[in-house]
């Protein structure tokens, strides 16, 4: 079969916002389903979503208009620093022998991308106590 001739699944092309909404928002730490629901009123309606809003008081602000304490909003925004950063520097798609590409060639891509998480480089930070270690239903992971 054809690839033009296969139905497109449902969602979005978007990292982070195929359709899971408030499900995403449940992974982080002291989010339950009420301040999920009261996130995804004031236009967080996912995890990429919350990390869209531009600085750290922004999205503070959002979490205790949420129903969340300042406490429990700030280990949240330390959860938020560690979520996977991805740049792409360059990236390319290539067929063998043509200079365009037509349904069903094999093509080659190729991508360079840095992945970054956390305040610095992974080459600087080599302890594994800098780790945020989210684990309520087992406490002897935590420190």
């Amino acid at each position: 079969m054809p690839p033009s001739a296969r139905a497109a699944k449902g969602g979005t092309d978007k990292v982070g916002q195929s359709g899971d909404g408030v499900v995403s928002l449940l992974q982080l730490p002291h989010v339950d389903e009420g301040v999920a629901t009261k996130l995804s009123r004031k236009k967080c309606r996912s995890l990429a979503d919350l990390l869209a809003v531009k600085g750290a008081p922004a999205r503070m602000e959002a979490l205790t208009t949420a129903g969340m304490s300042a406490g429990a909003a700030a280990d949240v925004e330390t959860h938020l620093r560690f979520v996977p950063r991805a740049e792409v520097f360059c990236a390319g798609i290539e067929t063998e022998g043509e200079d365009s590409v037509v349904e069903l060639d094999v093509v080659t891509c190729t991508v360079s991308l840095k992945m970054a998480r956390g305040p610095a480089p992974p080459e600087v930070s080599t302890d594994a106590s800098c780790t945020p270690r989210h684990a309520p239903r087992f406490t002897a992971l935590g420190s």
